[in-house]
């Protein structure tokens, strides 16, 4: 395979800071010194995987951007702190409580602030399901937020930079009755609050993050707020100021896809449309407010149907850390599902004694050593990394807007970002070459540039830059990038009927397995993304009750980790494969899915402004039920 040009962590930070005009002073206030992480930038330190996030999280890109390889000891403690996440989402209260004492009685407990604060973060969570006073739940989050933020004073927050998770941390004490320095005019609780709220969110919206950072801080905010102004007697409600808020919130939501505190700001919205029209509302009110109950209908049905809570309980979904690979792991499925020996692998590059214990994760490699492998294996060095490899600020912004552009199907847009990112990051490097190639391929087919067979052919060149086709048979038990596996599941969408298995069924397998191993959560994006395409083709050649159990799951995953832009599609596919099975009189004995659930799908499509989909499902309530 051939050498890539490697772009390390340091590099990749310092290039996000400048960009971003950062001080070193400013980014780790409260993390760690000056002089530590100027020898971080340097490459002398490596710092541990949280420590890594933040530092990234505060720049405004959210963690869950990045795949990572960790060393065994750093996936050890991932492995660890996912267990604890799930346990609290579950609210399996004792198992976090003995997860968390193992952690406070263990060697951790001198590790980074940042480590510290998510431990203190999750206990205080289990606080607030055993309904703890307020005053307690206040010092704990108060205490949480002191270890990487020292100044919470609001005067001080302009000269501080937060992540994500600390501004979650800032909301919750001012939630519980925080004090953030005297506020001119706020006498009595309910009015200090009320002006803290206020305060948090406009200098929110001013923090160094994307919409899809602010969509999981914002919406949770604009509910705090509002809610503790309805509180109050209805005649003291700002409606039209609160519903302005609302209105931005849902907005946020729609525009991510993201559901967190979405079926708590509809209801909010159908009380106060309804408090401010007093029975004479506008036309757009009236719709805005059919609208907000349909939608939460529906929502309230999904929930109850998958079991999952309408309520977001909780602030996991501000941890999670998707796409986190063991080194050791990636090295041994990878050289397995590519048919090498440890001995081919390790040639001129370590021991193969070094090797099979690199492969058990019983040691940390030395950096030339992890290069050299997975270079061989057509593997990217870097540890953290987007879906392209960049030491560019500009780039990195670059290829979000581009992404956000092929997701609204601007295929104008697309273009032009897309020849502007190709002079910004380097083209030697061959993972560089497979996404640019595999976006360029996706909008031309777009545009009707080019045809599906022509479309195939490249998407199988830009897939042979790092992975021949012939090894993919191996994947249940093997590793591929997400750019791979998007390689795969494009070719798998465009290729005939009959060889479509060959390329659905390897991914199948590999989702499987992370299902099997508890593991989806942590995979989220491409799960969603890959088992759409699967549930569809097992409904088309026949094997509908296989097709209608994966489309359940990805609907109860989907609405667990707050995405929602899929559901309409998962929901859809059981409804064609009921319709198919009424048509060939099949008795599949599955839970019928009628008219109901299709128009379900006609409001969810709405709502996330996808009018292709709402036509196509409109389209066929007419066909299918008069």
């Amino acid at each position: 395979m051939e050498k890539v040009q490697e772009i390390t962590f340091q590099t990749f930070l310092k290039a996000m800071r400048k960009g971003k005009h950062v001080t070193l002073k400013k980014l780790c206030k409260g993390i760690c010194s000056v002089s530590m992480l100027g020898r971080i930038e340097a490459g002398e330190r490596l710092p541990e995987k949280m420590v890594r996030d933040r530092f990234m999280e505060r720049l405004g890109l959210p963690n869950d951007y990045f795949e990572d390889y960790l060393q065994p000891d750093e996936y050890a403690l991932w492995k660890s702190r996912k267990a604890l996440l799930q346990a609290v989402e579950n609210k399996n209260i004792a198992k976090a409580d003995r997860l968390i004492a193992q952690y406070e009685q263990g060697d951790r407990r001198q590790s980074s602030a940042v480590e510290g604060q998510f431990y203190l973060v999750m206990k205080a969570q289990l606080a607030q399901y055993r309904n703890a006073p307020r005053d307690e739940l206040c010092t704990l989050y108060e205490r949480a937020l002191r270890l990487t933020v020292p100044e919470i004073r609001y005067d001080k927050w302009g000269e501080q930079l937060l992540s994500l998770q600390e501004w979650n941390l800032l909301l919750e004490y001012i939630h519980f009755g925080g004090d953030i320095g005297r506020l001119e005019g706020a006498e009595g609780f309910y009015a200090y609050q009320k002006a803290a709220y206020e305060l948090l969110m406009a200098a929110f919206l001013d923090a160094m993050t994307d919409v899809y950072g602010r969509v999981k801080i914002f919406p949770k905010a604009v509910y705090y707020y509002v809610s503790a102004q309805m509180e109050q007697p209805p005649e003291d409600w700002e409606c039209e100021k609160l519903l302005c808020f609302c209105r931005q919130a849902v907005g946020m939501l729609c525009t991510t896809g993201r559901m967190h505190y979405l079926y708590e700001l509809l209801e909010l919205k159908e009380k106060l449309l309804t408090a401010s029209g007093e029975g004479k509302l506008s036309k757009n009110e009236m719709k805005e407010l059919t609208e907000a109950r349909d939608l939460n209908g529906v929502l309230l049905t999904l929930y109850r149907k998958y079991q999952v809570s309408e309520k977001t309980e909780h602030c996991c979904y501000l941890y999670w850390q998707t796409d986190n690979e063991s080194l050791g792991d990636v090295i041994r499925r990878r050289r397995r599902m590519l048919g090498m020996t440890q001995e081919e692998l390790c040639k001129d590059i370590c021991g193969v004694k070094t090797l099979r214990r690199l492969e058990q994760n019983k040691t940390r490699a030395q950096m030339p050593v992890v290069s050299g492998l997975l270079a061989r294996l057509g593997l990217p060095f870097e540890y953290q990394r987007m879906q392209i490899i960049a030491d560019n600020y500009e780039a990195a912004v670059l290829f979000r807007e581009m992404q956000t552009a092929a997701n609204a199907y601007d295929t104008e847009r697309v273009e032009k970002l897309l020849q502007r990112l190709v002079g910004l990051i380097p083209m030697e490097n061959i993972h560089n070459r497979q996404e640019i190639k595999r976006s360029e391929a996706i909008n031309h087919l777009s545009q009707g540039r080019i045809t599906r067979e022509e479309y195939v052919e490249q998407i199988k060149e830009a897939l042979e830059y790092t992975v021949a086709l012939e090894n993919i048979k191996n994947l249940r038990e093997g590793y591929m990038t997400c750019n791979e596996i998007g390689c795969i599941y494009n070719i798998a969408t465009r290729v005939a009927e009959k060889e479509a298995w060959g390329y659905f069924e390897p991914l199948w397998e590999l989702y499987c397995r992370y299902e099997e191993e508890n593991d989806v959560e942590a995979n989220i994006s491409m799960y969603l993304f890959v088992m759409k395409g699967i549930a569809s083709y097992l409904g088309n050649v026949g094997r509908y009750r296989e097709s209608n159990e994966i489309s359940d799951r990805a609907i109860r995953e989907g609405l667990k980790s707050g995405r929602g832009l899929m559901l309409q599609n998962y929901i859809y596919n059981n409804c064609w494969n009921d319709m198919e099975c009424q048509k060939r009189g099949i008795a599949a004995g599955m839970i019928p899915h009628g008219k109901t659930e299709l128009q379900a799908c006609i409001i969810l499509s709405r709502f996330w402004q996808e009018e292709f989909y709402e036509a196509h499902y409109c389209k066929k309530m007419k066909e299918w039920y008069g």
